[in-house]
Formats: structure tokens, sequence, C-alpha cells
């Protein structure tokens, strides 16, 4: 059952925040699927050294909230612009509480959601830090290959 757990949330956090680009360079949000396990793994090492932003060879539990909220961020941002409108925001979130929640995060009250705004939701910190806890098996605040199961690297 753990083992399931963490396949899931590892696929969870890779993939989901994953975007396509068409062939004009577009922005896609289509969802990558992989043919073989060989190519999800090399696609979860690569993704785990570019976390690695001060490349010590582990992902520490900042590491991992910053990555995904940025890359969250990236999703919601169609037009590139470093901010998310209330359009944007709704085109992807949907939902009685969709509207509220753009309104509470909105802390300037400009329409405009940054990054730094999206960043401090403490709901969505406590959820990710969880999530990496699933992910971190040996409980050492560090995320390596080898506790998710994959053997060698990307390079």
């Amino acid at each position: 059952m753990k083992q399931a757990i963490r396949v899931m949330a590892i696929l969870i956090v890779f993939f989901s925040f994953a975007q396509a680009v068409d062939s004009q360079g577009k922005k896609s949000h289509e969802r990558f699927w992989f043919q073989s396990k060989k190519d999800a793994e090399v696609i979860v090492i690569r993704t785990l050294e570019f976390m690695d932003v001060n490349k010590d060879g582990v992902v520490t539990a900042e590491e991992f909230y910053e990555h995904v909220k940025t890359y969250s961020f990236k999703q919601l941002d169609a037009n590139d612009d470093g901010k998310v409108s209330r359009d944007e925001w709704l085109a992807v979130e949907d939902g009685p509480e969709a509207e509220k929640l753009f309104m509470r995060w909105d802390k300037n009250g400009d329409g405009l959601l940054t990054l730094k705004e999206f960043k401090n939701t403490p709901k969505a910190k406590v959820t990710i830090y969880n999530l990496f806890g699933t992910l971190d098996v040996n409980g050492d605040g560090r995320l390596e290959a080898s506790e998710l199961e994959i053997k060698g690297t990307a390079k």
C-alpha cells in the first residue's frame, strides 16, 4: 500500500504540472504520458536534478515546495506575463470556491495573482510539505532517486 501511495504521489507531482508545447511554441495544458517505466524514470531523475537548486545531489523540502509552486503558477499563467488574472484562474480552477479562493489569495485586491501571493498560501504549503514527507521514505528531509526506487542518473 505504501508503495502505491508513493507511486501515485510521484506521478501527481512530476507529471501533472508538466505542460506540452505545440508546433507554434504555445503552451498546451495536455498531460504527458510515457510509453515505458524507463522513460518515466529518466524524466523523474531529470526533474529531481532540476529541483536540486544548490546541486548537492538531494532535494530538500523547500526546494521541492519552490518547484511545485513555481511550476503550478506557470501552468496557470496562460499568457506568460508573470501574473495570473482572474480569467486565467477560472479557466483552470472551477467550482463554487474558485472565485473566493482567488480573491483571498489576491492580497492587494488588484485582480491579479503574483508568484509571491501564490506562494503565500498556508494550506498549499502544508499539503506540499506533506507530499514531500510521503516521498521522503527514510524521513531525513532529503529526497533522492534511490528513495523512489529509481536507479542511475539522467546524465
